[in-house]
């Protein structure tokens, strides 16, 4: 039961970082291209992060 619910978050990460990942060039150019991928990276990771953490306390319970 447990590995099947990280398997599903998991795939459900990798989507979800794959979406934000295509969409990052069109929204730094309509920014004016200030180089806003390190920021993006940062975002996804505290993201990824804050869902694994919930994810596991969810388990827990």
């Amino acid at each position: 039961m447990i590995n099947r619910f990280k398997r599903w978050v998991i795939a459900k990460l990798f989507v979800f970082v794959g979406a934000l990942t295509a969409s990052i060039p069109a929204v730094d150019m309509a920014l004016g291209g200030f180089g806003l991928d390190e920021l993006y990276g940062l975002c996804v990771a505290a993201l990824v992060s804050l869902i694994v953490k919930i994810g596991v306390k969810t388990n827990e319970t």
